[in-house]
């Protein structure tokens, strides 16, 4: 790979799929996955499949790549269009007297490759509803719908007979053909990069997200390709593709000094997997992707700088049997400009 680019891991989903959301309701979720949930995956896969020695055991040891959250694609004239999370820059469409436009282009999520360059360059987002659909904008038309949801019912049984049956909701996502969720990754070597491989392939036939055991979340991966930004300005900003958790307060203080940052938190925890899903995680709050950031002078001219630590969430009061850590990862890939 490259120095001056990322790998590309493309999930073509085959069944529905459910992530879980800070309510853990689940009648709404959300088609996309936290890069911290994201690594956790790929270390429950390791150890499935007997490879404990590749998961870390402190905070300080290294597993040797860092990953962005999951991000939604889609193909339009058979080239992959790539989203991304909107920088929380300064909005650029204050000539806009529309209301009705400015209210769309609010609420716009996620945006395309070519507008993401475009506004880490300060050219903010194009004025007009040209490529917008819903929470997704990208440069040139979509010609399809890229994800589509629908609540449908489930029932619990009680394993004892003393409960009632109840009833719940869940939300489901689908992506159409041709689109799906992909993550950009940097990796340490080559060993490293065929390990993450190994996980993303026992991922896809035991599924990511909720309700694994019914066939949601299934996938097949695809790799090789991989994705450059040419960002033409430099005043020392970076945005996070990840989830990130400074590695102290003085960090952090130094990162949002300049008047161009903009960032929001985001609170993670929830319940542990089975067997141990009646005991939760600790929860920390991290920094959600498509914060700005002033980059310390040393890695402010790296080319995709890592910035972050790794965080035991671990219960206070775990069972007795759970013995190993509860890695979140808050390390996050970083796009200078």
């Amino acid at each position: 790979m490259a120095n001056n680019s990322l790998s590309i891991i493309r999930l073509q989903f085959t069944t529905p799929l459910h992530i879980g959301n800070e309510r853990s309701d689940y009648g709404t979720g959300s088609a996309f996955m936290h890069s911290d949930s994201l690594t956790a995956a790929i270390f429950y896969a390791w150890a499935q499949l007997g490879q404990t020695d590749w998961i870390p055991k402190t905070v300080e040891d290294s597993y040797g790549f860092c990953m962005s959250s999951l991000f939604p694609y889609t193909t339009s004239e058979t080239k992959h269009v790539y989203f991304f999370p909107r920088p929380m820059v300064s909005f650029k469409n204050e000539e806009i007297h529309e209301t009705i436009l400015r209210k769309k282009l609010k609420k716009i999520k996620y945006v395309d490759k070519a507008i993401f360059v475009k506004m880490l360059n300060g050219e903010g987002t194009p004025a007009d509803e040209k490529g917008l659909q819903g929470i997704f904008r990208s440069l040139d038309p979509l010609t399809q719908t890229i994800v589509q949801s629908q609540v449908v019912p489930r029932v619990s049984v009680s394993r004892t007979g003393l409960e009632d049956t109840t009833i719940f909701y869940m939300e489901r996502h689908y992506f159409t053909e041709g689109s799906g969720l992909y993550c950009l990754l940097q990796y340490e070597n080559e060993e490293i990069e065929n390990r993450v491989k190994i996980a993303f392939r026992y991922l896809g036939e035991e599924g990511i997200g909720t309700d694994r055991n019914i066939g949601n979340g299934k996938f097949i991966p695809s790799f090789g390709e991989s994705l450059t930004f040419n960002v033409e300005t430099r005043r020392g900003l970076g945005v996070n593709l990840g989830l990130y958790c400074p590695g102290n307060k003085d960090e952090l203080a130094s990162m949002i000094t300049d008047k161009e940052t903009g960032y929001d938190f985001i609170k993670r925890g929830g319940w542990l997997s089975e067997p141990y899903n009646t005991w939760r995680k600790k929860n920390v709050y991290m920094l959600s992707e498509g914060s700005i950031f002033s980059l310390p002078p040393i890695h402010a001219s790296n080319r995709f700088p890592v910035l972050g630590k790794l965080v035991n969430l671990q219960p206070t009061e775990e069972p007795a049997v759970l013995e190993h850590p509860v890695w979140r990862s808050g390390k996050s890939l970083f796009v200078p400009f």
